[in-house]
């Protein structure tokens, strides 16, 4: 494994860690992978541990190249609101990616990005104003998504996320909720989705999935949405390194890897 690090835009502190497989004349036929950028979550305070690496690392398990996104966040130095700083870095994230993919070996129309809670948000995000002028990244759209207990709307008003992504990124200016919105910005060509959810997720209602998925289809942008019946927030992996072991719930790692796989024409 190759594991670096680099920033992504000047006068940013966000960062991007690599994680590239080594090529081996012996493993004939991977020599161009596709990749994975992770977006962690953390309310847009901080970026979660657990929802980096050790995802960065399950698909990287899986044949991807893996790359994880520790985005601007609120600090002392950067208060809220912080409009279109995350969403700038995850655009020039993507666009970092597909610039090195031939140098890297990564496939530029196999790249997928993954979200988590805010990190959800900021992935569905890049999946609909990919080509805002503003964001200054060329070729920013994800070739797919996956959406984990993610936030949908700042103004859902459906449980704690949402309040607390509207206060800390939009400061409640309706220009600034509109536009985060995701729901309400659903476009034809925004790339197909995996969500998934608990019933019982109280930080963020099941309710944003549910929103964002009828929305897509009635779009007619491929999705496929999971709501399981139990489980808190901020699950991550489900498993024992990641803080709360579930296996019924674990299983969305592998049914959000067949789907991308089968989508991208990928196998194990």
């Amino acid at each position: 494994m190759r594991c670096f690090r680099m920033p992504v835009l000047e006068n940013s502190p966000a960062v991007l860690t690599a994680y590239l497989h080594d090529r081996f004349p012996e493993m004939s036929g991977r020599d161009i992978r596709p990749a994975m950028l992770v977006l962690p979550g953390g309310g847009y305070h901080f970026c979660s541990a657990r929802e980096a690496e050790p995802i960065a690392l399950d698909w990287f398990g899986r044949g991807y190249d893996a790359f994880v996104l520790n985005y601007t966040v609120i600090s002392e130095s950067i208060p809220a609101p912080l409009y279109l700083k995350p969403l700038c870095d995850a655009a020039a994230a993507m666009s970092l990616i597909r610039k090195n993919a031939a140098d890297w070996q990564i496939d530029p129309h196999r790249i997928a990005a993954v979200g988590f809670s805010a990190g959800g948000h900021l992935c569905a995000s890049l999946a609909v104003h990919w080509d805002d002028d503003r964001l200054s990244a060329p070729d920013a759209r994800p070739d797919a998504v996956i959406l984990s207990y993610p936030v949908v709307s700042p103004r859902a008003a459906a449980g704690t996320g949402d309040i607390y992504v509207a206060e800390k990124l939009t400061a409640n200016e309706p220009e600034w909720l509109e536009y985060f919105a995701i729901e309400e910005q659903v476009r034809a060509d925004m790339p197909p989705a995996f969500l998934w959810t608990t019933f019982e997720d109280a930080t963020v209602c099941p309710r944003h999935s549910l929103r964002l998925a009828l929305a897509m289809q009635e779009t007619g942008i491929p999705c496929e949405l999971h709501m399981y019946d139990h489980g808190p927030h901020g699950l991550s992996l489900a498993a024992a390194e990641t803080g709360f072991a579930d296996a019924q719930i674990a299983t969305w790692t592998e049914l959000s890897a067949r789907w991308l796989n089968r989508l991208f024409g990928w196998e194990e």
